[in-house]
């Protein structure tokens, strides 16, 4: 595997990392007056990957993988927390903060087998632990120290956006209580 794919799939765990770190504030912040028409301006760029293949065409080609070779992830530490799905990474844009160039979309689990578009994630890599906290739409990323199960010895910040399921504990909540694996 490349160092870019390496990274990507490292920021895609970071940002489903979330189990057991130490993070920043993840709520959303009504003091952004921005934050609204980002959302919607994030809504517009990804509405084309309801579609997962025009998604996977995109760029958005590489299923994560956890350290412990899970691919749907959930909260395993607390599963009352909920899940966050399916994430593939588009390695261009790990360690992106703009709104338009998620690392990862993710994708929950249906019934039925197959998947519905739910949400993205922005991951930016810390090896070294001197990242300063990135922002997105008003909302600091959390982090995730190294030796976690998503990037492994990587830290990381993250941030996830529910822009297309609702998430009843916020937004830009880690966790999706409405999600859970198969």
């Amino acid at each position: 595997m490349n160092r870019r794919l390496s990274l990507a799939a490292a920021s895609a765990c970071l940002a489903l990392a979330g189990a057991g770190g130490a993070y920043a504030s993840a709520a959303a912040s009504p003091a952004s007056p921005t934050a609204g028409k980002q959302l919607a301006d994030i809504r517009a760029a990804t509405a084309p990957y309801h579609s997962l293949a025009a998604a996977q065409a995109a760029g958005w080609s590489g299923l994560f993988q956890d350290v412990n070779g899970l691919t749907c992830i959930e909260d395993t530490d607390t599963p009352s927390m909920g899940g966050m799905g399916y994430h593939w990474v588009n390695g261009a844009n790990i360690g992106s903060t703009d709104p338009l160039e998620p690392a990862a979309l993710i994708y929950a689990p249906t019934a039925g087998g197959g998947v519905r578009f739910a949400g993205m994630e922005y991951l930016v890599p810390d090896p070294n632990g001197d990242v300063p906290q990135p922002f997105l739409n008003g909302v600091g990323f959390m982090y995730t120290p190294p030796n976690n199960r998503f990037l492994g010895p990587t830290g990381f910040w993250s941030l996830h956006v529910w822009a297309w399921d609702h998430n009843p504990t916020g937004t830009y909540q880690m966790w999706n209580p409405k999600i859970s694996c198969p």
